[in-house]
């Protein structure tokens, strides 16, 4: 393969460009390896016309997901398909027919725009299998940001692990963020590595700030955590935080529909605060409010083949750390407060605050350094034969 050719990275997400979690990985492909193409979660003809009608079916005739220059070297792009991804694993008829759609209106958009191009084909899920005879690429990569063989609660699904078995050994590079999932399918493709989500430090600029005025000049301390709330969320622990301390609990992020009742419990609480989405290079400002960044996650299956996104962005703000024992976070367990119960996740906080425990600094800066996404994505490129 002539590595002096130019390089599109074809990624499929798993939201639009807006909400998505790989959002800084993906700049970075663009930045060292080539431009990108994102794919944005397609829209369904049949879904849509319930859910998010106004977003996406009148931003669709609006012009909205056009296919557009959204960032240097970044194009999104947006399928149509009659029934859903979700629907996927509910029949086969649905998979194959939206799969062919997706396959047409991709492959024409590529061969349009990227003729000429190495193709690198990005896949997340298993279900994504069912797209790979329908994508023309050149490489496959399985970005494999969370295990999804588990769902939330950690439960086996067993479909997804029999697709995992055909979609690992065909990849020529398998990226996982946690070893429980590398160990699992090294067996199946030994091009199989771990590397952390990582950190930009462009969105975590301490310069660029504005004042947070729903959580300014509170009267105690605050326990503040940013991301969705779903039902990975420990909701006994944070239950047991508004009862049992003085501290506010800060939530930024939007409430999925998984965590509604979490939400319901806890804005009967006054030292609750919820703030939705906030865009991502605003979210230091809010950051930079909390006393102790939390990661009140669940413990569970799903839990071992996860790293959380707001750990390198709490150490990027210099805020003390408190979280459950999410496993690829023991690794750190000598410079945060690791928890092994919820008992020791308030003692956490409350020496934290306390004690007005200062974080090393100069250690949060060399873990930062060697977690950027830009050392990441040079490996992944090292490591998919690009260099």
């Amino acid at each position: 393969m002539d590595n002096q050719k130019k390089i599109v990275n074809i990624i499929l997400m798993s939201s639009d460009w807006v909400f998505s979690h790989r959002k800084n990985l993906i700049r970075t492909v663009a930045s060292l390896i080539g431009e990108v193409v994102a794919v944005q979660l397609p829209l369904s003809l049949t879904v849509n016309l319930l859910v998010k009608f106004r977003q996406k079916f009148i931003g669709y005739f609006k012009g909205d997901y056009k296919p557009q220059k959204t960032e240097p070297g970044i194009f999104t792009f947006t399928p149509v398909i009659i029934f859903h991804p979700n629907l996927w694993r509910k029949s086969r008829i649905f998979a194959y027919m939206d799969s062919y759609l997706i396959g047409i209106q991709l492959n024409r958009f590529i061969k349009k725009n990227f003729n000429s191009s190495i193709k690198i084909f990005w896949v997340y899920s298993p279900h994504n299998y069912l797209l790979l005879n329908r994508i023309n690429y050149d490489k496959l990569v399985y970005d494999c940001c969370d295990d999804l063989e588990y769902d939330y609660s950690g439960n086996r699904i067993e479909n997804n692990r029999l697709l995992n078995e055909k979609l690992v050994p065909v990849c020529d590079a398998v990226f996982t963020v946690s070893d429980f999932t590398k160990n699992r399918f090294l067996p199946l493709n030994k091009k199989t590595f771990r590397h952390h989500n990582g950190y930009n430090p462009e969105v975590f600029n301490l310069k660029n700030r504005f004042q947070p005025v729903e959580i300014d000049n509170l009267d105690k301390p605050v326990l503040g955590y940013h991301g969705p709330i779903r039902d990975l969320i420990d909701d006994k622990l944070i239950v047991r935080i508004l009862k049992e301390t003085e501290y506010y609990v800060v939530f930024v992020g939007y409430v999925d529909r998984s965590g509604l009742d979490l939400y319901s419990q806890f804005k009967k609480y006054r030292r609750f605060i919820h703030i939705d989405y906030i865009p991502s290079h605003l979210i230091s400002s809010y950051v930079n409010k909390f006393d102790v960044g939390i990661i009140p996650l669940k413990i569970n299956d799903f839990l071992l083949g996860a790293f959380p996104n707001k750990f390198f962005e709490f150490m990027a703000l210099h805020k003390p750390i408190v979280t459950t024992a999410v496993p690829e976070l023991f690794h750190y367990r000598d410079i945060i407060g690791f928890s092994e119960t919820h008992d020791d996740f308030i003692r956490n906080c409350n020496d934290s605050i306390m004690k007005n425990r200062t974080v090393n600094v100069k250690e949060y800066n060399d873990i930062l350094k060697k977690n950027s996404w830009s050392n990441i994505v040079t490996e992944m490129k090292n490591e998919l034969g690009l260099s």
